[in-house]
């Protein structure tokens, strides 16, 4: 759509790589708008993509634009009226289908006065097909969509010049009625060309937002907002699209009773389509149907949603064929494990992200269990290897709620953790990890699994490597080699540093706990002041089921570091939050070391927010450091009663447990082996 703008991205990425090195290297050149390079390309003859438009056609809707974003009084909305009314019943259609009016159009829609919108709608429903297929007009029919269904909610109004004053105005009864009549004639006469355009690029897109505005539902990522998608080739590429329908948190969007029959009738027309399994191996059709399934699963789960899933277990996947893959892609398959060892849903990227949707659609039913024994059990080791299905399996661990079942798909996925780590598809063992702590189980399983593929299992000098290992996400011996190889030592990896905070909130994390309390002091600076890093050390100071000893350990360790955590960006918010776990005496130390440096805290960005916060300048000026005790302690007590209070609120909102209860729950609580 903003094929301009795709134009100068290109060549500032041409040009970024082509200059030399210089201190603005790193800088980003400031995107141009779309309407300057409208004006820059209007010059040199070229009056936007689609349906051409005239020289003095596009001169006045340059000048109308201009005016209506300099204009703030009656003046606009006589603009308003004049640049809406240039879409006459001859030309309209034509304007709508150049890459610059439209744009420029849906710019000025969500301003438009009610009758204007009207007036838009009619130029719309005089060739609905070629305004569906146009790359250009099938944009603005997509925000005519969105803005019509929040115009026909109750009590809406417009904001509106009346005697030269902005006020708001009731849309009337006969304005959403005729509001209402184009949301069910666009839906119908989608509904009946459904074949046609469920694989069609810019159809599909009006499909995926009717489903939105005929359900109420937001759509948050994948259907109609930025996406990011795997592409065939292994890589990712990043898509936009504008016309979703947001709500705010106080918002609820209502469909009128007399639209609500037509989502049903579009669920059932998706169980109607022919050659499903070759629709759903397209990109469109594919994403047709996840919407669908999103939209579907919050309000209509038991009408709407698991017919829609058994129609694509039963009569979608099943009826796929393998492709024909390049030699390429077979190179890249590990150990040597052939295209057929997994099911064609998995070879094909359209048809794997339906099946992750149709996996999350269908956590907490029974439907999950049937799609875990049809498509993964027994196919694991391949599957956590394949560069696309290792997602699906990632889907499924996050999905998964029953307990009971669990342990088996547990226990399966167990032993291909080092299948999984080898090809870099950490995300699987972290979903996994996730899973274990979310459903309170097989977490000493999960532990030993993870020790067995880190290589730090057989010996208790290669367990006390445990969490460099997994913070970096390398076997033992390649990490020690690593070390010695390399002056810069390994980077704290985003999945390992994720996999060691779950694994904190384990029952027993005793094991890594001790691992990371024989780190050196100075690997430990610098993996607190590590922008992954520096969660680890907000997981060990809050997980319940580590003792105030291991605490303390930790911060007797790096408590005369504390100027160095300080001058770090993310070290200093480990520093806070070991400052907020530790004891009075440990207090004292880190504020004497900090006082020790205050030229170097004041001469820095972070040291000096550190400086503030820890009172440190009345520390510094008390030989007595009762005074600075004690305001100290008063900041404690301000911010236990604050807790307490937000503890309360919560209990009177949500419903409180008994004391019986409580009381049961904490000594039941498992505490950390002695160290």
């Amino acid at each position: 759509y903003h094929v301009l703008l795709v134009y100068n991205i290109a060549s500032f990425t041409m040009s970024e790589h082509s200059a030399p090195d210089s201190i603005n290297d790193n800088r980003k050149k400031k995107k141009k708008s779309f309407m300057s390079e409208a004006k820059r390309h209007g010059k040199q003859g070229v009056y936007g993509r689609g349906v051409e438009i005239k020289e003095d056609e596009y001169d006045y809707f340059m000048l109308l634009s201009q005016n209506i974003n300099t204009t703030d009084s009656d003046e606009k909305e006589a603009t308003l009226n004049a640049f809406f009314g240039a879409f006459t019943e001859e030309d309209g259609q034509r304007f709508i289908c150049n890459q610059i009016i439209s744009k420029m159009l849906d710019r000025f829609l969500p301003q438009a006065s009610v009758s204007s919108l009207q007036h838009i709608m009619s130029i719309l429903s005089k060739d609905l097909w070629a305004m569906c297929t146009d790359q250009f007009a099938s944009h603005v029919l997509q925000t005519v969509l969105v803005i019509t269904i929040r115009l026909i909610q109750a009590d809406v109004k417009k904001l509106k010049y009346v005697d030269d004053k902005m006020c708001n105005v009731a849309v009337t009864d006969e304005e959403k009625q005729n509001l209402k009549e184009f949301i069910t004639k666009v839906s119908k006469y989608c509904n009946n060309n459904l074949n046609d355009f469920i694989c069609e690029t810019y159809a599909s897109h009006i499909i995926r937002t009717l489903l939105e505005v005929l359900s109420g539902v937001v759509i948050t990522s994948g259907a109609t907002g930025k996406e990011t998608s795997r592409t065939p080739g292994g890589g990712w590429k990043t898509t936009y699209g504008r016309h979703q329908l947001k709500s705010d948190a106080s918002t609820t969007i209502v469909v009128p009773e007399e639209l609500r029959h037509l989502l049903p009738m579009v669920a059932n027309r998706l169980q109607q389509v022919a050659d499903l399994p070759s629709i759903i191996s397209t990109e469109c059709g594919s994403a047709v149907y996840q919407a669908a399934l999103q939209v579907l699963r919050p309000n209509h789960m038991d009408a709407l949603c698991l017919p829609l899933i058994q129609h694509l277990l039963t009569h979608a996947f099943c009826g796929l064929q393998h492709e024909d893959q390049s030699d390429e892609y077979n190179s890249q398959l590990c150990n040597g494990q052939e295209e057929q060892s997994v099911h064609p849903v998995f070879t094909n990227n359209a048809t794997a992200r339906l099946l992750e949707a149709v996996v999350q659609c269908s956590s907490g039913t029974e439907l999950l269990v049937s799609i875990y024994s049809s498509y993964f059990e027994g196919k694991l080791d391949s599957l956590v290897q394949h560069r696309t299905a290792h997602f699906a399996v990632r889907s499924l661990l996050d999905a998964w709620t029953d307990r009971e079942t669990f342990e088996g798909v547990s226990d399966a996925v167990s032993k291909v953790v080092c299948g999984a780590l080898s090809q870099q598809h950490n995300s699987v063992v972290l979903s996994w990890v996730q899973a274990c702590r979310r459903l309170n189980t097989q977490q000493g399983k999960c532990c030993l699994a993870l020790l067995e593929a880190l290589e730090c299992s057989k010996t208790e000098e290669r367990e006390k490597m445990c969490s460099p290992c997994l913070i970096h996400l390398m076997p033992h011996d390649q990490y020690l080699s690593s070390l010695a190889g390399s002056r810069d030592k390994p980077k704290v990896t985003l999945h390992g540093a994720l996999i060691l905070q779950e694994i904190f909130n384990f029952k027993k994390p005793i094991k890594f706990v001790k691992s990371l309390l024989d780190m050196a002091v100075g690997d430990l600076v610098l993996l607190f002041c590590d922008p992954r890093g520096s969660h680890i050390a907000d997981a060990f100071c809050s997980s319940q089921h580590i003792g105030e000893k291991s605490r303390g350990k930790i911060i007797c360790r790096i408590e005369n570091e504390a100027v160095a955590l300080a001058l770090s960006k993310h070290g200093s918010r480990s520093l806070e939050a070991f400052w907020a776990v530790s004891c009075s005496a440990s207090r004292t130390i880190m504020c004497q070391r900090l006082a020790d440096g205050t030229a170097r805290l004041k001469g820095n960005e972070f040291g000096t927010i550190i400086y503030s916060k820890f009172n440190v300048r009345l520390f510094s000026s008390r030989t007595n450091k009762e005074d600075w005790a004690k305001a100290e302690q008063a900041k404690i007590n301000k911010r236990r009663k604050l807790q307490e209070l937000l503890d309360f609120k919560g209990d009177a909102s949500g419903g409180s447990e008994s004391p019986a209860k409580k009381k049961k729950k904490k000594q039941s609580r498992p505490e950390e082996e002695d160290d």
